[in-house]
């Protein structure tokens, strides 16, 4: 993980994250390494669904390295991204174990010593009071973002029909239910959201149906945080700490990272919504600012001049012999959007 602080940076005397990692192994300049540098994966004006998609990525890319490095400035916590990799780390606890997680290595910066230090959490009860437990009830529900977000897994085809499913009686949600069930009994890998579902009883199917994920706004509302650093948005007031993130008698925090991105809690600022320092950008109102060339802050008023940076692609299956995809296809192509520099 890095979340690189210039600050910092010119501390470790010139040497770069990655140098640092290699020498600390026997392999020296062989030894693995891979680092996420800002704007790698990952840009402005994302859908949330993109954005959720990045995390279970790097969700998946835990799951298979020895071990994590975090990068602990004074400011990392504060990020949403690097917020995603401590809470997927929760979420791969939650499913699998204490046992499943990686070695954990904290690269932190010493006051008293004007200096970086390293702790080790090797061992499971290390790595288990350093990472903290994840509700069952948010636990489910990151499962829900995941499945509708991972790029292997996601089904855009389905979003339509759980839609329909909330304006139906509960008569055909139950038949509905017991389809389900039927489908992951029969074809389903085990996995984690299978398991999931393997124990989901009416309760939870109906809370699942109304789950953000199936919110048209989470496939087609694009994401944006005002890049002016003096904009007082809920989430550049707030500031997070590693604290914060243990402090689990209240699992706010979780909560907050999941809805960060919806409307969910929202305040209106003409046609975007603004929830915790995010806007919520309709696809109506992304048109005109495409048109415009330029995004003006609805809390500040700043202007930033943007600019098309490649594309990004989503996949729609094909089922029962019809392809699923608007206009017919099966690979749809989604322009990215940046700001200038």
């Amino acid at each position: 993980m890095n979340y690189y602080n210039k600050k910092y940076k010119e501390i470790v005397s010139g040497k770069d994250l990655e140098t640092i990692i290699k020498d600390r192994h026997k392999e020296g300049k062989d030894y693995p390494v891979t680092i996420y540098k800002g704007g790698d994966i990952a840009s402005e004006f994302m859908t949330e669904q993109r954005r959720w998609e990045i995390v279970s990525f790097v969700d998946r890319k835990l799951r298979s390295v020895d071990e994590v490095w975090i990068f602990e400035t004074d400011d990392y916590y504060n990020s949403w991204w690097t917020q995603g990799e401590i809470i997927s780390l929760m979420y791969i606890k939650a499913g699998n174990g204490v046992k499943a997680l990686p070695k954990i290595i904290v690269y932190k910066f010493d006051d008293e010593n004007n200096r970086m230090i390293i702790e080790e959490k090797n061992t499971d009860e290390e790595k288990s009071v350093f990472i903290p437990d994840m509700p069952l009830e948010l636990h489910i529900e990151m499962a829900r973002y995941f499945a509708n977000a991972d790029a292997g897994r996601q089904g855009n085809e389905n979003m339509k029909n759980m839609r329909l499913l909330r304006s139906l009686g509960t008569i055909f949600q139950r038949i509905a239910f017991w389809q389900t069930k039927r489908i992951q009994k029969k074809y389903m890998q085990s996995d984690i959201m299978s398991d999931i579902m393997k124990d989901m009883t009416f309760s939870d199917y109906k809370k699942s149906i109304y789950s953000h994920v199936y919110e048209e706004s989470f496939t087609e509302n694009r994401i944006v945080t005002c890049p002016n650093p003096n904009c007082q948005t809920d989430r550049q007031q707030k500031k997070m700490t590693i604290k914060a993130i243990k402090d689990f008698a209240n699992p706010q925090v979780i909560r907050d990272f999941i809805q960060s991105n919806s409307e969910m809690n929202g305040r209106r600022h003409k046609d975007e919504i603004e929830a915790r320092g995010f806007f919520s950008i309709s696809p109506t109102v992304m048109t005109n600012i495409i048109k415009n060339r330029e995004w003006k802050c609805p809390k500040c008023g700043s202007g930033k001049k943007i600019k098309i940076d490649d594309s990004h692609y989503r996949w729609w299956p094909i089922r029962l012999g019809q392809i699923t995809g608007p206009n017919n296809v099966i690979i749809e192509e989604l322009e990215n959007w940046v700001f200038e520099e």
